[in-house]
């Protein structure tokens, strides 16, 4: 559950980072950036952000834009992002920037089509 304490494997206890429960989004999306755009693999999704498939071109730091589709849209919904990590296992963790209401309430309608996952790993910076 978003929130709640675990412990590392010294068995240290931490905060779960995550805010928002991901969602299963196994979709290609686009990303759009430095004037180009490429499509990469989805895994996971949230209010807060998403994962992707490991790509060479997102690299930490960066900031892309991505067209989520789903059928509670009538369109794309296009997204802001930061790429957070990148990990070879993990994928790429991209958190949602500058989310205006609109965006959100789009978001938001997006999720309720998508099973839940189980297992929600903390974001690591």
């Amino acid at each position: 559950m978003p929130g709640q304490a675990s412990q590392d494997p010294a068995g240290n206890t931490k905060k779960n980072q995550r805010k928002h429960s991901r969602r299963a989004y196994p979709k290609r999306v686009i990303a759009l950036q430095d004037e180009a755009a490429q499509v990469v693999r989805a895994r996971d999704l949230s209010l807060g952000g998403m994962s992707v498939d490991p790509d060479p071109l997102l690299s930490p730091g960066r900031h892309i834009s991505i067209a989520l589709h789903g059928s509670g849209l009538a369109e794309p919904l296009v997204v802001q992002a930061r790429v957070l990590r990148h990990d070879a296992v993990r994928g790429v963790a991209l958190r949602f920037v500058e989310l205006n209401s609109s965006t959100k309430e789009g978001l938001a309608k997006l999720l309720e089509d998508l099973p839940i996952l189980k297992e929600n790993l903390p974001i690591l910076e």
